[in-house]
């Protein structure tokens, strides 16, 4: 397995198994939560991990789990996995031809490393809102890395055929303003957004406190 066996050991662990417990409590207008978009304001922030592990931590504690690369600009959970996943905009076009093979125990890749393929038009379409829907039949979680808000449409674009979004936000990268600016982009394309995933942050700072009480 690549680089996310290392990230998901000890406190890291520890914090992806919270948020993983998190998800699996969380009610979405009465019902619970099945697809994640994991997304940030800005590239490099850690989104494609924080999918990575806690794919990893799910899968580990029995659930079978599609993770779903959508940042067909940057494609790297088959890097993360060190394992072959499928291409996206075939398995949209056409899933019931396309055999999904295990990345790791319990986790699928459905993106690769190569995609050359306009993201956007994929993402836009019907098709994949179809996708989502058989995904959830057949999986117990479907978590969504996706391009970053601010330079992209495309996580917005989608953001609304989600049960559930998280905003991953690297403290002391980003302002608070540019974060919040995220925010209220994924709330007006109609995302239910759970909350936010702060990484290298001070605890004793309350920069992004307002994310939490809706400012």
């Amino acid at each position: 397995m690549g680089k996310i066996e290392l990230a998901a050991k000890g406190s890291m662990a520890e914090a992806y198994r919270m948020l993983s417990t998190n998800i699996k409590n969380y009610k979405a207008e009465g019902r619970g939560i099945k697809t994640v978009l994991i997304t940030s304001a800005m590239p490099g922030e850690g989104k494609s991990v924080t999918v990575s592990n806690l794919a990893l931590v799910m899968a580990k504690s029995g659930s079978k789990v599609a993770v779903l690369d959508c940042n067909l600009r940057n494609p790297v959970q088959c890097k993360n996995f060190e394992a072959a996943g499928v291409n996206l905009g075939e398995f949209v076009a056409n899933p019931e031809k396309i055999s999904l093979k295990p990345a790791a125990e319990n986790i699928y890749i459905i993106g690769t490393e190569n995609a050359k393929e306009d993201t956007f038009d994929i993402l836009a379409g019907e098709k994949f809102a179809k996708l989502l829907d058989k995904l959830k039949e057949d999986f117990d979680y479907v978590l969504i890395d996706s391009p970053a808000v601010i330079p992209y449409a495309d996580a917005a674009e989608i953001a609304g055929k989600i049960d559930g979004t998280l905003l991953v936000i690297q403290a002391g990268r980003i302002s608070p303003d540019i974060a919040k600016e995220a925010k209220m982009r994924l709330v007006q394309a109609g995302a239910r957004l759970m909350g936010a995933v702060l990484n290298k942050v001070d605890a004793a700072s309350d920069k992004y406190s307002s994310l939490y009480r809706g400012n």
